[in-house]
């Protein structure tokens, strides 16, 4: 029957395990991360077509940019890195490691070398 309490305790289990799994993959994929950049760029860029808009999106993402600034006076170009300039590349090489999107801006204080 339909209404039986057991079968409709187990397709409530059932959903309750595929919704856990979907949630777990969509976190694992970034997926909600996904969207939310899409969704931004749409509101932002206001495409004419915003369908092709996003299947170019899709099709091929923006390169990541990364922007450093020093404070004056520090030295660039030199074959050697100072102990600063090192422990600065090794806190962007870990925070690009994380969950890093395109868009956002890393800060990396002096205080924190």
């Amino acid at each position: 029957r339909e209404d039986d309490p057991e079968r409709l305790n187990v397709k409530k289990e059932v959903k309750i395990q595929f919704q856990a799994e979907l949630e777990a993959y969509m976190e694992e994929e970034k997926i909600h991360d996904l969207f939310m950049d899409m969704m931004t760029s749409v509101v932002k860029d206001r495409p004419e077509d915003p369908i092709d808009f996003l299947i170019k999106r899709l099709t091929k993402p923006e390169r990541k940019r990364i922007v450093v600034v020093t404070p004056p006076g520090m030295k660039g170009g030199d074959d050697t890195m100072n102990e600063e300039q090192y422990n600065v590349a090794l806190m962007l090489e870990q925070h690009l490691k994380e969950d890093w999107r395109y868009d956002e801006v890393v800060t990396i204080s002096v205080g924190d070398l």
